[in-house]
């Protein structure tokens, strides 16, 4: 999801100055609210009991392609969609016997993302009346 906050913000299309700032605002925020208190969650996290005393970390490995998403409604709705997404799943996660407490708070950023989000997208939705 930040890979295509990143990739619409230095190949953007049509969008305002305004648009760009707000993409700007979620890429950094995601960096800070998202990806910094996991990061720091896996490093606490221990891989399992076959490897005592060894903690986890993350992998960086990507599970979705970073493809360019040519037209401008349609890519923030998928960068929104996967906001939405991935709070769902901390909510689903925190309900977990034993899981971090942390995973509320990211859940709760993702969906206030989210929100910063929706003002300009529903600006730019196609008038299908």
């Amino acid at each position: 999801m930040l890979l295509q906050v990143l990739i619409r913000y230095f190949i953007h299309g049509t969008e305002s100055d305004e648009e760009l700032t707000t993409l700007s605002n979620v890429a950094v925020d995601t960096m800070f609210l998202l990806i910094k208190p996991l990061g720091e969650l896996l490093t606490r996290l221990p891989v399992g009991p076959e490897l005592p005393g060894k903690m986890a970390g993350p992998s960086f490995e990507m599970y979705r392609a970073g493809n360019i998403l040519p037209h401008r409604y349609g890519a923030w709705t998928v960068i929104h969609e996967r906001l939405l997404e991935l709070a769902t799943y901390c909510d689903r996660l925190i309900k977990q016997p034993g899981a971090p407490q942390e995973l509320a708070a990211v859940g709760a950023n993702a969906r206030q993302l989210a929100a910063t989000l929706a003002q300009p997208l529903n600006a730019m939705a196609p008038n299908t009346h």
